[in-house]
C-alpha cells in the first residue's frame, strides 16, 4: 500500500478573509532528486483557492512518467497527457513512436528511470496527484534520445500564497512571493503544520524541517538536488 503525506496549513479568520478578497491562490511544488539536474525545472504541481482556515494537503506514493515533446522554458505549461504509471524502482521506455511501457526490471531502486530508446528528444518527469485530483507534473526534465533519466521523487514540499494564475504543470524560474519549504523526512505521521498570518507571512515556530525563502526566490536549487 502506497504511503500517505500531507502538509497542514493553519491560518486564523482575519487571514482568512483576506487572502481570499485579496484574491490570492496557494501554490504548491515538490522537489526531486536527479543525476540530470542540470537540464531540470520544477513545475506547479498544485494550486487552490480553496483553502479554509485550516487547509490539509495530501498526497500518496503514486506516480506518473511522461514525456512531452515542449522544451523547458520558462512560463511553458508542459503537456504531460503521454504518460504512463510507474512505480518506484521501475524503467519506462519511450519507443520510437513515442509509446511508452513500464518495465519492473532494469530500473533504478527507489526511483522512475526513463529511457528514450529513440533518436527523438523528449521532455520528461513525473507527475502525481494532490488532494484527490489528477495527477500533475511536479517536474521537467530533457530526456536525449539513447539516454536515460533517473528521477527520485523525495517528501519535500514548498508552498507560497501568490494572486498570479498560472496553471499546473507550468515552469517557473523563480517564487512569486515569500514561500515555505516543509521537509517531511521523518515527519510523524508522515504529516507536517505550518502557519500564515497575513502581513507577517509565513510561520515555522522554529522548527528545523521549515524554511522560508524571500520573495522571487530561485525555485531550482530549493527542488532539484543532483544525485
Amino acid at each position: 500500500m502506497s504511503t500517505t503525506y500531507s502538509v497542514a496549513v493553519n491560518m486564523d479568520q482575519n487571514t482568512l478573509t483576506t487572502l481570499k478578497n485579496n484574491g490570492f491562490i496557494l501554490y504548491g511544488f515538490k522537489g526531486i532528486n536527479t543525476p540530470n539536474a542540470s537540464s531540470a525545472q520544477p513545475t506547479v504541481w498544485f494550486s487552490t483557492n480553496q483553502y479554509l482556515t485550516n487547509t490539509t494537503i495530501s498526497w500518496t506514493e503514486n506516480y506518473k512518467a511522461y514525456i512531452s515533446s515542449q522544451q523547458i522554458q520558462a512560463n511553458t505549461t508542459i503537456d504531460a497527457s503521454n504518460n504512463i504509471s510507474a512505480d518506484l524502482g521501475n524503467l519506462v521506455t519511450v519507443d520510437g513512436n513515442g509509446m511508452l511501457t513500464v518495465s519492473t526490471t532494469g530500473g533504478t531502486s527507489g526511483a522512475v528511470s526513463v529511457y528514450d530508446n529513440s533518436s527523438t528528444p523528449y521532455t520528461t518527469g513525473l507527475s502525481q496527484a494532490a488532494n484527490g485530483g489528477p495527477a500533475t507534473p511536479l517536474c521537467a526534465l530533457s530526456l536525449l534520445g539513447q539516454t536515460t533519466d533517473v528521477i527520485v521523487p523525495i517528501e519535500y514540499v514548498l508552498l507560497m500564497f501568490a494572486t498570479q494564475t498560472v496553471n499546473t504543470g507550468t515552469v517557473l524560474y523563480n517564487a512569486y512571493t515569500q514561500s515555505i519549504a516543509v521537509d517531511l523526512t521523518g515527519a510523524p505521521g508522515n504529516t507536517r503544520t505550518v502557519s500564515y498570518v497575513v502581513n507577517q507571512g509565513w510561520q515555522t515556530d522554529g522548527a528545523t524541517w521549515a524554511t522560508v525563502y524571500a520573495p522571487n526566490a530561485a525555485l531550482k536549487p530549493l527542488l532539484i538536488n543532483p544525485m
